[in-house]
């Protein structure tokens, strides 16, 4: 492998040609286009995988030659965005033509051709004649109010009445007089604005904005138009079942729980107006919120253009938009019309009329036609589609059709190359038998492949056996060797958490059983689990009473153990403690996986215990249900779900039930990778006493001896190591921390990148972290990474069903209690009657409280109604009427007709 990464080749080009990069997080960015100037938000999406960068221009997302032309522009050419530059007439390696952005869907088209399956559309949509808007019949009290900022807007303008719709003002730019279209979008949170002379570019919106005093942040134009958001913050959209799609007015875009397949966006509310009215369909949530805010109800699915066939649920189209009268809305390029072709054969079968229509003239989309005609008949064009073609579109096509979110990225690469110039697929060898698409990580190393066997004859998890592997060496090392301080001014120490994901009964602990019998703990590690925060301190430290210089006794702190490998089973016993009132366990445990000082100083000295940095090792195992995670990402403001190595339970590729590696004697695939531990450092009882009595490596006195009876050992690192590191540092300063909450992600990598030596037999040197142990850990926090997002998802998922069922239990107990309290109404008014004919004669009274008292007791509460209905129809009457209650009053029979 060449020495330097094609990711790191095609970051350090942008940069030396003058173009702005923003990192997403880890080996993810955006680039400014050298293709698309000025481009002030980097519009070309940039990614590492395995061993060579995928770029893509968000512009055109279709182009695939498109990476091509922007290595050239930055002086690469596509052999540069391998590791391993491809020499010329040598192998094209991974692809034999042109470079395609997303391998996976690169690799179904492959296939298809190679079994005759292509799949080509080339006949173009027929544009028609204007398309009839229909009036529109949205009214507009049902809209979300008009926020403060389109009212504050329309009264600069001199709009006497805001309202939905569009407003018309002079342009204060231009002067022309109802020239300037005013249109407040409720769902967009954003007033659009557009001049019929000027139009709505960034030269005219800064003139505009300045004008009308709308700070920049707030705003921004795409050239057509001009949206002023109501707050920086921008929108976020909100689907049916829980999924959220989040928009900044600096066009950033992320998502909460917006894997799989959703319903439409506002498909419920556009329901109530089928039939009887066309419901329109977009390929986003704006242009659907802009026909909203004319007066119409409009959908659209989650995921952008390329992602209609895959992401939106067939469910929801059968029960939503079943015999409806829907109106599809085309954009203007590659990807609207593979849209349009989605929509088709997917909607085609089950609504009752599917129209397509097209923006008017010169405009793309549906808020651009708005924006630019003063005509509702303007708006759109008719589009006539051709037929479906015989077979549906490619299998395995992930293209999104917007900016690529965390899934996009990570599900890319899941295709193989067979070294004969096809591709076959992750999970298929060719004979229908599943193939592990790490099978490469896991025969990368001796020790790796060693593991990966123990795991599968045992039929646990690889990737769970491997963070509970590392765990368990970190153990045994003793706490001052370090990670060198790369930044800061402080070493780190090697303290590693791990949390395998999985239900219950899907064998959380049984990778911990099998890491064991490959790294025994030899060395008396606390294995109780804290039931406080100041008890983590307490596991390492104690107070003793020794004889001082002059005789007298002295309390001092006193080392009883410098290692600790917790495991809690279930994350919820961890989440018990945390969650108790003035815990601070969440607090010690983010500075215990820092190596921070354990513990805090109390007024009564003598009563202190303190762990101090570099003097103890704590590792900690959690077995983590989905429905539970909860516990760990609500911490996230402390940083605690970013301290963790991610593992499924799982192993959908492990060994099958009937081959020979699972019949066998589970014994004879464990042979343990640390046997003994005698050639292994450590660090002697009279160094960790002089460490904590002084209290640090710093307090401790200078001189020959003094301080240096407790030596710390720094790892070496690689050269890549010590750039990646104060690279993201850098980032850091400039741009705050990442997003994503990958701030803790290069340090787990250096800490697991110093652990990997420790595994390898063979290692002759394990103080020394090679460039290929900086990859491998690279790898395995990738993969972290991974499992941790799906963890993230399943769990908001499952809170959005729980919620949905309170939710739907809670309504069934109201109309319950609606129609009980209902019949214990007409009950009491039946007996009250009752009561009062029976105990009065012809001229007699009897009093309400006691015919309350003569009621049942799930009566007595209705006693006051019961005598109020009865009296309201006429059944008794008051003979004496009291001011105080009903029931203090005299009631007798009515006398009707009398």
């Amino acid at each position: 492998m060449s020495g330097t990464t094609s990711i790191r080749r095609v970051l350090d080009a942008a940069t030396a040609h003058g173009l702005k990069v923003r990192q997403n997080h880890a080996d993810d960015y955006m680039m400014q286009c050298p293709l698309h100037t000025p481009d002030n938000d980097p519009s070309v999406h940039v990614t590492y995988r395995d061993g060579r960068t995928l770029i893509c221009d968000m512009h055109d997302q279709d182009d695939k030659d498109s990476a091509g032309r922007i290595a050239e522009a930055i002086g690469l050419t596509l052999s540069d965005l391998y590791d391993d530059p491809i020499e010329a007439g040598g192998t094209r390696g991974y692809f034999d033509t042109g470079y395609d952005r997303w391998i996976r869907e690169w690799a179904a088209k492959q296939a298809h051709r190679r079994a005759g399956e292509r799949h080509t559309e080339t006949i173009a949509p027929v544009v028609g004649g204007p398309y009839a808007m229909p009036a529109p019949y949205v009214p507009s009290n049902t809209l979300p109010a008009l926020s403060e900022r389109f009212t504050a807007i329309c009264a600069a303008l001199g709009i006497a009445r805001p309202c939905y719709g569009p407003v018309w003002a002079e342009c204060p730019v231009c002067g022309r007089e109802g020239g300037l279209q005013v249109l407040y979008n409720p769902f967009e949170r954003a007033t659009l604005l557009c001049c019929l002379e000027c139009g709505g570019g960034r030269d005219y919106a800064d003139k505009l904005m300045d004008m009308l005093h709308v700070p920049a942040p707030d705003w921004r134009s795409n050239g057509t138009e001009i949206m002023a958001y109501d707050t920086p913050d921008g929108v976020t959209y909100t689907y049916p079942d829980g999924a959220q799609v989040h928009r900044r007015p600096d066009k950033r875009i992320n998502s909460t729980g917006a894997a799989g397949a959703h319903p439409l966006w506002r498909s419920p509310e556009a329901a109530r107006y089928m039939p009887g009215h066309p419901v329109f369909l977009t390929e986003g949530e704006k242009d659907a919120a802009t026909l909203w805010a004319n007066g119409y109800a409009a959908m659209s699915g989650i995921g952008g253009a390329g992602a209609f066939a895959n992401r939106v649920s067939l469910d929801n189209i059968r029960g939503a938009l079943a015999g409806a009268t829907v109106v599809a809305v085309v954009d203007k390029d590659t990807s609207g019309l593979k849209w349009a072709r989605q929509v088709r054969d997917r909607l085609a079968p089950v609504v009752g009329t599917l129209t397509f229509v097209q923006a008017h003239g010169t405009a793309h989309d549906t808020t651009d036609t708005v924006m630019t005609h003063d005509m509702r008949t303007e708006w759109f064009d008719t589009l006539t589609m051709p037929a479906s073609a015989t077979t549906p579109d490619t299998p395995g096509d992930t293209d999104t059709g917007g900016t690529p979110d965390t899934d996009t990225v990570h599900q890319a690469d899941t295709s193989m190359d067979t070294g004969m110039g096809g591709v076959m697929d992750a999970d298929d060898d060719g004979t229908g038998t599943r193939v592990d698409p790490d099978m490469g990580f896991w025969a990368s190393r001796p020790y790796l492949a060693r593991i990966r066997d123990a795991a599968r004859a045992t039929m646990t998890s690889p990737w769970a056996v491997l963070n509970a592997t590392l765990c368990r060496v970190s153990t045994l090392l003793p706490p001052n060797i370090v990670v060198p301080a790369m930044i800061g001014g402080q070493p780190s120490g090697h303290n590693l958490f791990a949390a395998t994901v999985g239900k219950s009964s899907e064998g959380k602990g049984l990778a911990e059983g099998v890491a064991a019998r490959l790294i025994p703990e030899s060395r008396g590690a606390v294995t109780t689990q804290p039931a406080s925060g100041e008890a983590l301190a307490a596991m390492f430290a104690a107070r003793t009473t020794v004889d001082g210089e002059d005789g007298k006794p002295l309390n001092v702190l006193e080392c009883v153990n410098c290692r600790a490998m917790l495991s809690v089973p279930e994350i919820q016993v961890l989440g018990a403690v945390m969650g108790r009132d003035a815990s601070t366990l969440t607090g010690e445990l983010t500075k215990a996986w820092s190596g921070e000082t354990l513990g805090s100083r109390t007024k009564q000295k003598t009563n202190s215990i303190r762990a101090p940095r570099h003097g103890y090792v704590f590792n900690l195992i959690a077995g983590v249900q989905p429905g539970n995670a909860g516990i760990l990402f609500n911490q996230e403001t402390t940083g605690l779900p970013q301290r963790f190595l991610w593992a499924d339970a799982r192993d959908p590729y492990g060994t099958d039930p009937d081959d020979d590696m699972a019949l066998a004697d589970c014994d004879a695939h464990i042979d343990p990778l640390i046997s003994d531990t005698s050639d292994m450092p450590d660090i002697g009882r009279e160094a960790l006493t002089a460490l904590y009595r002084y209290g640090g490596v710093g307090d401790m006195p200078h001189g020959e001896g003094q301080r240096e009876a407790y030596p710390l050992k720094p790892v070496r690192f690689p050269e890549a190591a010590w750039k990646e590191t104060r690279r993201l540092r850098a980032e850091t300063n400039r741009n705050g921390a990442p997003e994503d909450g990958s701030g803790h992600t290069n340090l787990t990598r250096l800490k697991v990148a110093m652990l990997l030596p420790w595994l390898d037999p063979d290692r002759g040197d394990r103080m020394a972290v090679t460039s290929d142990d900086w990859q491998t850990a690279g790898m395995i926090v990738r993969h972290s990474t991974k499992v941790c997002r799906q963890c993230r998802e399943q769990w908001e998922a499952e809170a959005v069903s729980d919620a949905a069922r309170k939710a739907h239990v809670k309504r069934a107990g109201e109309r319950k209690a609606i129609e009980t309290e209902s019949d214990l109404k007409a009950q009491a008014c039946e007996k009250a009657l009752a009561y009062i004919v029976k105990h009065t004669r012809p001229g007699g009274r009897v009093q309400g409280r006691t015919v309350k008292q003569n009621l049942a007791s799930k009566l007595r509460d209705y006693a006051t109604y019961a005598l109020l209905t009865l009296e309201k129809d006429k059944r008794i009457e008051c003979v004496e009427k009291s001011s105080s209650s009903p029931t203090a009053s005299w009631w007798g029979p009515a006398n009707v007709g009398m």
